[in-house]
């Protein structure tokens, strides 16, 4: 049999070369859709951790703040406020100034639920809360 004789019997039969392949394409179709759903729950995990950890700092700090303003040590306030949210993890805590013009800083750690490889197992958020320019102003006796 010669070249051209396999060569016109091969197309004689185009179904017959094609077999299989909607099963290849289904199969990579799925495997694309499980890719994106396992990102998309890796960064849906990420994005509730960091929501939690800036909602926890900001407790925190208004917590310190409080009780600076009414004389009280700010970072054991702050540490009780943060012990009270489950997960979360006060790494640093600082108070700067005076009674009147003050800044309570405090560092927070969460872990993060959905963990992927490479990729960190703690969100952190920095929040400070101390009174507003206004407040200030007025306590100097300067006008907003």
């Amino acid at each position: 049999m010669t070249a051209r004789r396999r060569l016109r019997r091969r197309t004689a039969r185009p179904g017959r070369d094609q077999r299989g392949s909607g099963t290849l394409l289904l199969c990579a179709a799925v495997a694309i859709l499980l890719v994106l759903t396992w990102a998309g729950a890796i960064g849906g995990g990420y994005a509730v951790a960091l929501h939690r950890v800036r909602g926890v700092a900001d407790r925190a700090a208004l917590a310190g703040a409080v009780a600076y303003a009414s004389g009280t040590e700010p970072c054991p306030v702050a540490r009780r406020q943060t012990d009270a949210e489950s997960p979360a993890v006060m790494t640093g805590c600082r108070a700067v100034g005076d009674l009147r013009r003050y800044v309570v800083s405090v560092d927070i750690s969460w872990p993060v639920a959905t963990r992927a490889p490479g990729l960190p197992r703690t969100v952190h958020a920095v929040a400070h809360a101390g009174p507003s320019e206004a407040e200030v102003a007025t306590a100097v006796g300067r006008a907003p």
